[in-house]
């Protein structure tokens, strides 16, 4: 086990039934399933064999505890995370919907997608603004930012600056009013 795994909880998974694929390489795989009874994404790898993995997915639910307050408003809702029995770094969410990047996208849901980076900036998170996930349709969407393997935080101001402009250049791209 790594100097890092060892920080994290162990954990024991609960069965669950794996509905589709939705990543996969030579290191972890992320699944949709469906997890004491709710639809969940579920992300795993081994710990021994894929350490540069496991560290980014313990990264990643470091990342959700200090950003526990955006948890179902503009983040998924951490479920689980830690270290199986069976040495496999796990970390299971809330499932929140499907990725934005065929969507196109009327004036209101660009105000909630920039409510959504605004809050995470004021928590001093630097995430990649590409990694938007939309829950609904019309009036009703909520918009949340996943994947927080690499996420890191900062004060730097231009960082975060920069980033809101590469997600405002992204979102004009997306308008449906282009």
């Amino acid at each position: 086990m790594t100097k890092a795994s060892r920080t994290v909880d162990q954990v024991t998974l609960p069965n669950y039934e794996e509905i589709e694929l939705v990543w996969r390489d030579e290191r972890a795989k992320t699944h949709k399933a469906l997890w004491q009874g709710r639809a969940v994404v579920l992300k795993k790898c081994d710990v021994w064999n894929d350490s540069s993995v496991a560290k980014e997915l313990m990264n990643e639910a470091g990342v959700y505890k200090r950003l526990q307050t955006l948890q179902g408003r503009y983040i998924p809702k951490l479920l689980l995370a830690g270290v199986t029995d069976g040495m496999d770094m796990v970390l299971v969410t809330e499932f929140v919907g499907a990725d934005t990047s065929d969507e196109l996208l009327d004036d209101s849901a660009l105000v909630k997608i920039q409510e959504a980076m605004v809050a995470i900036h004021e928590m001093g998170a630097s995430h990649r603004p590409e990694n938007i996930i939309m829950q609904n349709h019309g009036l009703n969407a909520k918009f949340y930012f996943v994947d927080f393997g690499f996420l890191h935080f900062t004060v730097d101001k231009a960082e975060l600056l920069e980033e809101t402009e590469t997600l405002n250049s992204l979102l004009r791209a997306m308008s449906s009013a282009c």
